[in-house]
């Protein structure tokens, strides 16, 4: 349904919904605790796979484990058609903000719901909703500026040449961009002769 009415966007899977949904089918085993743990163990390193090796072998581990039940079947009919949409290794490449479930979308909604009991009348409908775009705006630039911040934190932990090429950026950019990269990154400006 989302892809018909949003062809271009790409639909992933909450982390959350999905472990929740393979518990439910584990639950249902006429098995003991200790093989219902071991085999949500290994559906979990399926989930978690950061590459298309440990996938396989995440595989290969989940189905001998739960080749005598109902799970093996249902997890092979039912998950590993549509892993793009749940495996890490797979999404890895999609722009998540490092979201892998849908705990901010129902935050919004929370609040929605919140704000529309608070207000009851139509008046108020939209004066709400234009307060909510704000609120998720905001949270956007927040979360993109943490996610900007932790990069470049990254990068200058990994890279010891950082002072070096912030220096080269300031002759290549013009004064004010030089200053706000160097403001940014919390470096001192250095002085040129």
């Amino acid at each position: 349904m989302i892809r018909e009415v949003f062809p271009l966007s790409t639909a992933l899977l909450c982390y959350f919904h999905v472990i929740k949904k393979l518990k439910e089918h584990i639950a249902k085993l006429a098995i003991s605790i200790e093989r219902k743990r071991e085999i949500l163990k290994l559906s979990k390193n399926i989930i978690y796979s950061d590459n298309v090796t440990v996938f396989a072998v995440n595989v290969y581990m989940l189905e001998t484990a739960s080749s005598m039940t109902e799970y093996w079947p249902y997890f092979h009919e039912n998950w590993l058609s549509c892993t793009d949409l749940w495996v890490f290794y797979k999404r890895k490449q999609n722009l998540t903000y490092m979201n892998n479930t849908n705990n901010r979308i129902e935050s919004f909604y929370r609040t929605v719901k919140r704000k529309f009991h608070e207000r009851s009348k139509i008046p108020h409908i939209a004066e709400a909703l234009t307060i909510l775009m704000s609120l998720l705006r905001f949270k956007s630039i927040v979360q993109n500026y943490n996610i900007v911040r932790q990069e470049l934190t990254s990068f200058c932990i990994a890279n010891s040449k950082y002072p070096e090429f912030i220096e080269q950026c300031g002759r290549i950019l013009s004064g004010e961009q030089y200053l706000s990269i160097m403001l940014l990154s919390n470096s001192v400006v250095p002085k040129f002769h």
